[in-house]
């Protein structure tokens, strides 16, 4: 009889259990968005507490009275009313401001289509021009052009001796309320380099095979012009005009220097106001020539049985009475685009002599240049104010301008890397929250900002000029960035990420070298507008040893402007060489970085 064994089969390890394919991908998908959100931790940061909190903070201090000083009293819906119905300076500011939008929007824009179209037309020189005609837009709106505005168009300034000459009397531009507008209007026409540059690369993206085609079947430049150029160039021009309009609703610091509005007394804060606030294809070289292998289209044939006439030149340059010369079409846009400079510079190169001119001779004398040298301008000029020198303020300045360019480039490209490469939840809502904030102005969020500053411990100090930087708040300069990483192609990405390259490493090695046009233009611009900074500086520095160039230029015009015009103009030289020298050495780039930027969707 047998028996049955009673040993126990040892019990097998347990296996570790699956996780769930849902759970796997949850944890696929957190894995491949946690890098996006490093890379906008400090924009993140920035649009938290530089610009949503200011912003509620602005709204909640519009329903109070409040003076920085005392605690903010409820007061409702009062403000409102009295700017409404109370205040006719509101009402008349939205009329001047439309006014301004109006006029000076086209202008600008036609302007810089023109020259664009011109500069397109040019063989030779087009790097030079484009320089020239981009340089007053180098100096923005800080004090030294300011100034240059408000002596040319005051009264006995050159304009008003030149209209007078011709027997038009208008006297001084600036202290006439229906004329000062008109000055800032030309302030802004004047400086359209940077429409013109965005104009200019859609112009050269255009096939000239298009006009050719188009010159054959006898189509005028006009004609040309409506039916090719503009429907070809819609985006770029709409896109011109959206950032035109934005910019021009938020002006604020040209007016600040033309006109000086009186405040009522009953608002005035005892403490507060007795402070003293200071790659394409070419087009035939001479037009369309017989011979060159160009007929009618299949389609065209029946309407054009003879062959091209083997005339001299045709094409866009032909006049009505014969094709034009090829000299003539040669050197005509450049006479053109040299007289036109003569007049842009013209405000250049009176700073320049004028910095050069003895005292009496600044506001008496319409020659442009003097009648000696006075070199002693510049020597008192380089004595500072306050006892502080010329170039302690330029190495204040130059550490701001420093500090804020390595801030934005760093900050700005992290965000926009994550949004131009990166995928992650609410992606589409932080894109458009970013858009959103290029329509507010600064001024909006400026004092709720100065609180959290203030009780920081960091007014007075560099910290607020240079620290939001690093939070990424230019908005403008992270769209820019996305434009431009956009465009880059993704197999590079693709082929490192193959290579075992993570996001950080792609991002440092080969996205950031390929979008080094992008990021030379941000710091050429960021370089340029913190140069120029004259509010904010104002609002946050006030001992003399931190002053920048531009407030030390504000004092000194408070001290000296009624008898020392010449060290006035002679530090705004000082105060504006670097700005000219800095873009002629990266301008290349800031050209290129613009155009990509402007023109991809």
């Amino acid at each position: 009889m047998s028996t049955v064994s009673t040993t126990r089969v040892p019990e097998l390890a347990a296996r570790p259990t699956r996780p769930s394919p849902r759970k796997s991908k949850r944890r696929q998908v957190r894995e491949r968005q946690w890098p996006a959100y490093v890379f906008l931790s400090p924009w993140m940061i920035g649009a938290v507490v530089l610009t949503l909190v200011p912003m509620a903070v602005s709204l909640y201090l519009s329903f109070t009275d409040y003076n920085l000083f005392d605690p903010p009293h409820w007061v409702g819906l009062r403000n409102y009313e009295e700017m409404l119905t109370e205040d006719p300076r509101y009402w008349r500011s939205v009329g001047t401001t439309m006014l301004y939008v109006v006029v000076a929007v086209p202008l600008k824009l036609g302007l810089a289509l023109g020259v664009a179209m011109l500069l397109r037309n040019l063989s030779r020189g087009r790097g030079f021009y484009r320089s020239a005609f981009y340089a007053p837009s180098l100096l923005g709106a800080g004090m030294s052009i300011a100034l240059v505005w408000k002596a040319l168009f005051n009264d006995g300034g050159t304009v008003a001796g030149v209209l007078d000459s011709v027997g038009i009397h208008t006297g001084g531009w600036v202290g006439n309320p229906r004329l000062a507008v008109y000055v800032i209007v030309l302030l802004t026409v004047w400086q359209f380099g940077a429409p013109m540059v965005i104009f200019l690369a859609g112009l050269q993206q255009i096939p000239p095979d298009l006009y050719e085609a188009a010159a054959l079947d006898g189509a005028a430049r006009w004609r040309q012009f409506v039916s090719i150029t503009v429907p070809m160039l819609s985006p770029v021009v709409f896109f011109n005009l959206v950032l035109e309009v934005i910019n021009s609703f938020q002006v604020f610091t040209p007016g600040l220097r033309h006109q000086r509005r009186r405040r009522r007394s009953r608002r005035l804060h005892d403490v507060l106001h007795a402070v003293p606030v200071r790659a394409r294809l070419h087009g035939l070289a001479y037009g369309i020539r017989g011979g060159d292998g160009l007929a009618a289209a299949d389609r065209h044939r029946r309407d054009h049985p003879d062959p091209v006439p083997d005339l001299p030149v045709l094409g866009l340059l032909r006049g009505r009475g014969g094709p034009m010369n090829i000299a003539t079409k040669r050197w005509l846009p450049h006479t053109i685009s040299a007289v036109a400079l003569l007049v842009l510079l013209y405000p250049l190169a009176w700073l320049l002599a004028t910095s050069l001119k003895p005292a009496d001779e600044v506001m008496t004398s319409l020659d442009l240049w003097p009648s000696h040298l006075e070199w002693s301008n510049y020597t008192t000029a380089l004595d500072g104010v306050s006892g502080v020198t010329v170039t302690h303020l330029l190495g204040n300045t130059l550490l701001i301008a420093g500090g804020a360019v390595l801030g934005n480039v760093l900050s700005c490209s992290l965000a926009a890397y994550a949004f131009a490469r990166l995928r992650f939840r609410m992606s589409k809502v932080m894109f458009a929250f970013m858009v959103a904030t290029l329509m507010l102005p600064h001024h909006v969020v400026l004092i709720p900002q100065y609180i959290i500053f203030n009780r920081l411990g960091l007014v007075d100090s560099y910290w607020p000029l240079i620290l939001p930087k690093f939070l990424a708040t230019e908005a403008f300069f992270v769209f820019l960035i996305v434009q431009f990483m956009r465009g880059l192609p993704r197999e590079l990405e693709e082929s490192a990420r193959i290579d075992g390259c993570g996001p950080f490493r792609t991002y440092w090695s080969i996205t950031l070298p390929l979008a080094r046009p992008a990021l030379i233009t941000t710091a050429i611009f960021t370089f340029i507008w913190t140069w120029n900074d004259f509010f904010t500086q104002m609002i946050y520095l006030f001992a003399p040893e931190k002053y920048t160039i531009t407030l030390a230029l504000s004092s000194f015009v408070d001290q000296s402007s009624t008898s020392a015009y010449g060290p006035m103009f002679a530090m705004s030289v000082i105060s504006v060489l670097p700005i000219v020298l800095f873009f002629f050495v990266f301008q290349r780039y800031l050209v290129q970085g613009m155009a990509t930027s402007g023109l991809k969707g």
